[in-house]
């Protein structure tokens, strides 16, 4: 249970923001959904569609208890279960390959009820916790090929599996993980050099021969909208439009003329949830929520540099290598400078999964940063 001398250490500014970031969030979900609208005779506001905010806000609840439960833990016990977080990490990827229904071109969710799970979002924090265990044990750096070669089948496995759904973002997700973990963990710069080699290689040959034309559009339609105006590239385009017409201080929340309001932008309270942003609140708006993520990112590096050991330190790097390569996509993607892959936007997309995994991620930081001072016997 809590302990008053841990509370000593507990990160409230990493906490707080993480909360405003969400609300700000479910301001801009609402904004997206016409959560509020204006009556044409009294030119008053009225409440709309209030479902996407209610089901948000329910998961808000849902991370905050995941989040206690979490801080309320030892980080070290979730070394010690490594083994079995790993396992049954595998358990709901697999069964998403044997039962779920395709959505959208995409097999990615479990259904259990009205709820829909994404196994993907979660493998997120396995990975990062389960890896950062194989790495702390350690005591030197990574030099042979042969222990590259167990790191990656590790990584590999889960990767895999997400990557036949297909969820190429979540799989490029899984190698900026490694990556970052494997520096910070310890390895050889000539094998990191060697796989960073061997990954852009891959990357090429998987382009040309194992992605399908809609991923390759996907990727292409940033570079080139004009490709398929109607499908990616119309997606691209509308977004880069509604981010311009928000200008300095946005053209308001509540703006029944926004291209966002007359439902042209697609996805727009998921992968382009930034474009909403930008027509409703601007340049200025865009710059606070990017501030709210640089805050955030300090906190946890700060976690990182004070943990008391290399697993608590590897956990703080994934967690912080996710948030930052996430919301770098996300808003690239909406901007045009990044490929379209579907990454949501941290604590801001519509999406209980992608909510709770970032909530407990951050909880199991919080966690590192409590215990700083708490020596392991």
């Amino acid at each position: 249970m809590f302990k008053k001398k841990l509370f000593k250490n507990f990160d409230w500014i990493l906490f707080i923001v993480m909360i405003i970031t969400i609300l700000y969030g479910l301001v801009i979900i609402g904004a997206a959904t016409n959560a509020v609208d204006i009556d044409p005779d009294t030119g008053e506001m009225v409440l709309g569609n209030l479902y996407f905010i209610k089901r948000q806000f329910i998961w808000f609840i849902v991370g905050l208890i995941a989040m206690i439960i979490i801080i309320s833990i030892d980080y070290h016990v979730l070394g010690n279960l490594a083994n079995y977080i790993y396992v049954l990490n595998l358990v709901p990827l697999i069964m998403v390959e044997l039962f779920a229904d395709e959505t959208k071109g995409a097999a990615r969710w479990l259904e259990i009820g009205t709820i829909k799970i994404q196994p993907s979002e979660f493998a997120k924090v396995a990975i990062i916790i389960t890896l950062a265990k194989l790495l702390s044990k350690k005591t030197e750096d990574i030099d042979s090929i042969g222990e590259l070669f167990l790191v990656l089948l590790h990584v590999g496995i889960p990767m895999i599996l997400i990557l036949k759904q297909p969820d190429l973002g979540t799989s490029i997700v899984f190698l900026v993980i490694t990556f970052f973990m494997l520096y910070i963990g310890g390895i050889k710069y000539k094998l990191l050099a060697g796989l960073t080699a061997a990954g852009v290689v891959s990357g090429v040959l998987m382009f040309f021969f194992g992605l399908g034309k809609f991923q390759k559009a996907r990727l292409l339609a940033y570079k080139y909208p004009e490709m398929d105006k109607l499908g990616v590239g119309y997606n691209v385009r509308l977004a880069k439009t509604a981010i311009g017409s928000g200008q300095m201080f946005g053209q308001g929340l509540f703006n029944d003329n926004a291209l966002s309001k007359l439902n042209f932008i697609p996805e727009k309270q998921t992968d382009f949830i930034f474009s909403v942003l930008g027509e409703s609140l601007g340049f200025v708006g865009c710059i606070g929520l990017i501030l709210l993520y640089f805050i955030m990112i300090m906190r946890i590096i700060r976690i990182s540099r004070l943990a008391k050991d290399k697993f608590g330190q590897l956990i703080a790097i994934g967690v912080v290598s996710v948030l930052m390569f996430q919301i770098f996509e996300n808003i690239g993607m909406n901007v045009g400078i990044m490929p379209v892959t579907g990454i949501p936007l941290p604590f801001v997309s519509y999406g209980g999964s992608s909510l709770l995994v970032s909530m407990i991620s951050i909880g199991i930081v919080l966690n590192v940063g409590m215990r700083r001072n708490v020596i392991k016997f």
